[in-house]
């Protein structure tokens, strides 16, 4: 804008390339913030087919690996036994 403004432009020209600007801007986040989350998304599915996967295959090491996440933050003892037990019954969790 500051170029078309020191080219010394008509006031109405300069306000038409202003408003395209806006507009090409406004499309450019839109697309931008549109592939990202769909990049996200997609990102997100994988890993859950992933774990899923897992889940099929070794169902005990995800249930060890339930175990030391939530080790990590305090459990313990029956508390630690109950939350991996009802967190590993049911696979839409």
């Amino acid at each position: 804008m500051a170029g078309v403004t020191g080219a010394a432009l008509e006031a109405g020209i300069v306000i038409v390339l202003g408003a395209a600007n806006l507009i090409a801007d406004g499309f450019s986040m839109a697309v931008s913030n549109f592939l990202a989350t769909r990049a996200e998304r997609q990102l997100r599915a994988k890993a859950r087919r992933e774990e899923e996967l897992h889940i099929e295959t070794v169902p005990e090491g995800e249930r060890e690996e339930i175990r030391q996440i939530l080790a990590s933050k305090g459990f313990t003892g029956a508390y630690l036994d109950r939350a991996v037990e009802i967190i590993t019954s049911d696979n839409q969790l």
